[in-house]
């Protein structure tokens, strides 16, 4: 998995992206990490390639 950053003032926004398609986002909340995803991921991806 590669991690991504976008400069923006006051920080930055990081993304992953797995390959083209449909563009999904996955706010975090408060305390989680994009480990919190690691699972639904691969599934959206898949979706993603059905359609």
């Amino acid at each position: 998995m590669t991690i991504s950053c976008v400069e923006r003032d006051g920080g930055q926004i990081g993304y992953d992206a797995h390959r083209e398609g449909p563009l999904v986002v996955l706010p975090r909340g408060g305390g989680e990490s994009l480990a919190s995803f690691r699972h639904l991921v691969p599934l959206l991806v898949a979706a993603g390639s059905a359609r």
